[in-house]
């Protein structure tokens, strides 16, 4: 049981016992040489010290690669949120806001290229990655308030308003899309948790959704800023804060840990990365900057060649 292989892992540290997903990840891992499964995208020679933080912290995120994509996200998403401090000098909340409307949005709508190679990132969620998803919004609702005196949750409020003002809606497709989600799914249900999460999937890859309604079918298309909101400020967030609020157990140390899991956690750390990448290039820190698209896309396909077979489960 991998309660006692924990256990006994800690107790008899170093001799230690692999636990089942380990096992068949390693034995996947073979099919594949090292320099095929990610390669980092090069900055330039620099001495600006807020860099070198970032490198730091990237330099430990390729050295968890590739048994430990958790941990690699960990250390991503410390250089994309150091950025972020030095960028927007506002709270971690509000500067991922401000960096998808004020950066991100911008930056892609003059980078066609850069655009779509990152979308097509975003194509290949995985679907664990949408479940994970679902369970912070059945959990955060309601999306409408009713009452006067009612406040959204944080992850609602930074989700669909801007400054957590539950006046100020300024996401509504979020919040028709998560609404839906909260009145008609239950996590517990093997059946409704699958199709949820089809349906997070579907609208993050930016395709057009009809949601059922008494009054008739309701059609919604997330947009660009939406689908990087939610990736940004509710997906990876979450997970970060799940983290390193030690609310979650190590998803490898469990026996519910699947190759799955894996691909959740490379989704994760890979989408940040490259986000991260858009941001150096447009501050001109990168080597090359035009050959972002092509770094982007090399690690697509490696993620998806990784994991071809965990993608649509």
């Amino acid at each position: 049981m991998a309660s006692q292989t924990r256990l006994d892992n800690f107790n008899n540290w170093p001799k230690v016992k692999l636990f089942d997903a380990e096992i068949t990840f390693n034995n996947k891992l073979k099919e594949f040489e090292f320099k095929e499964l990610f390669k980092p995208c090069q900055i330039k020679s620099n001495n600006d010290k807020n860099i070198h933080i970032i490198i730091s912290f990237l330099l430990d995120m390729v050295d968890s690669l590739p048994k430990r994509p958790d941990h690699s996200f960990d250390w991503a998403w410390k250089a994309f949120e150091h950025f972020l401090t030095q960028y927007s000098g506002d709270n971690l909340t509000n500067s991922l806001r401000i960096v998808v409307e004020g950066k991100l949005i911008p930056i892609l709508s003059n980078q066609i290229q850069i655009n779509k190679v990152l979308f097509e990132l975003i194509q290949n969620i995985p679907l664990q990655s949408c479940e994970y998803l679902l369970k912070k919004i059945l959990k955060d609702g309601p999306y409408e308030l009713k009452e006067e005196k009612d406040n959204f949750k944080p992850f609602t409020g930074r989700l669909i308003t801007k400054n957590g003002n539950k006046k100020d809606i300024v996401n509504p497709r979020i919040q028709k899309l998560f609404s839906h989600i909260y009145v008609n799914f239950n996590f517990n249900d093997n059946e409704q948790r699958r199709n949820a999460a089809l349906l997070i999937r579907k609208s993050l890859q930016g395709k057009e959704i009809s949601l059922k309604k008494k009054t008739g079918d309701v059609k919604i298309k997330l947009e660009n800023n939406d689908i990087l909101l939610i990736l940004l400020s509710g997906l990876t967030y979450s997970f970060r804060n799940d983290r390193t609020h030690a609310e979650s157990i190590s998803p490898f140390k469990s026996s519910t840990a699947r190759i799955k899991t894996y691909a959740h956690c490379w989704f994760l750390f890979l989408f940040i990365y490259e986000v991260l990448n858009i941001l150096l290039m447009d501050s001109n820190m990168l080597e090359n900057n035009h050959k972002l698209a092509e770094n982007i896309k090399l690690n697509t396909d490696s993620f998806t060649k990784l994991f071809k077979s965990q993608l649509g489960k």
